[in-house]
């Protein structure tokens, strides 16, 4: 992509925006990023793989691997911003008076009070106990007590944990556009002793069978961009609704979102990833796999011996073409 092409897709995905609870607008943006991965993806992509062991067998049963995204090279790579924006508007709206009274209608104060006596702030039980008998003034310092003590742990523990678990409910496979690629057969595909193997988008997109329902698997190319997505608005909610404030995920796609975005120094990749959510009985599994029978293999020119014999055995068993680099 060229820079007016970046620009356009980050704003793109930017707008992709989803209020938690809004089933609505969820459907329509599921539409809207399927239809830009037909767009965007071209319809036959390629997967660069070692002569190793797990890369031979998923080639034999045809399977294909989804990855923890914490288990790539990039320590920055898919990684959110988590800013204080959205703990700091709430401190905003409990300083104006007409929006701090929905705040104060709407908030569960003994909820409120237990989590704060859970986080150690002394007395909170007993001064929410006593709301009834505060002035209007009171019941806003109590308020905003509260928010400034969610953005202090906010800013000391909750963001370095978010940093680590961010990611965990996706699991993703990266391929790329082209098998000739002089780079990625020396990175990936072990100095051209490995091989490639080709699939179709479209099938890919429809890997991720669960009992007997399409999944479905987000196709999409990767953008290139040293600045993360902002992801304020989860932290806010993440935040203030599990204390007790009656806060809506104001977008729920910004981790999602997050896993689309790579550095620029890996940007030679010209990565698609494809992305699913792993069942309830994969959540803590690392690697995923999906059954997805591939186009074709391409050997690498300095594959040799046995591993030549055993793809060349696998693609003609599966009955698809194989050649050489």
């Amino acid at each position: 992509m060229n820079c007016e092409q970046k620009k356009a897709y980050r704003a793109f995905l930017e707008s992709c925006v989803v209020k938690q609870g809004d089933e609505p607008r969820a459907a329509e943006m599921a539409a809207r990023l399927q239809e830009k991965s037909r767009e965007m993806v071209p319809d036959v992509l390629c997967r660069y793989r070692p002569p190793s062991e797990y890369a031979f067998l998923d080639l034999e049963k045809e399977l294909v691997t989804f990855t923890h995204p914490a288990a790539f090279d990039d320590l920055n790579d898919s990684f959110p911003n988590y800013s204080l924006t959205g703990l700091n508007d709430v401190i905003e709206s409990i300083d104006n008076p007409k929006t701090m009274r929905v705040l104060y209608e709407s908030t569960d104060f003994g909820k409120l009070a237990r989590t704060l006596s859970e986080m150690g702030v002394k007395g909170a039980e007993e001064r929410i106990s006593e709301l009834e008998s505060m002035s209007f003034e009171e019941k806003r310092q109590c308020l905003l007590g509260a928010a400034f003590t969610a953005r202090g742990l906010a800013q000391t523990e909750v963001i370095p944990a978010l940093q680590g678990s961010c990611r965990n409910d996706y699991r993703v496979m990266c391929l790329t556009r082209s098998s000739q690629d002089e780079k990625m057969w020396t990175d990936y595909a072990d100095n051209h002793t490995g091989f490639v193997v080709v699939f179709n988008s479209e099938d890919i997109r429809h890997c991720n069978m669960y009992l007997g329902c399409d999944m479905g698997v987000l196709l999409l190319p990767v953008l290139y961009d040293d600045t993360p997505f902002d992801a304020d608005k989860q932290l806010q909610w993440g935040m203030l609704s599990g204390m007790g404030f009656n806060i809506a995920n104001e977008d729920i796609l910004s981790n999602f979102k997050a896993i689309y975005r790579k550095r620029t120094d890996f940007e030679w990749e010209d990565e698609f990833r494809a992305v699913l959510m792993p069942s309830s009985e994969e959540e803590k599994q690392c690697y995923v796999q999906r059954t997805c029978r591939p186009l074709r293999v391409i050997l690498g020119n300095c594959m040799r011996g046995a591993d030549r014999d055993r793809c060349i055995g696998a693609a003609n068993n599966l009955g698809i073409n194989w050649c050489d680099e």
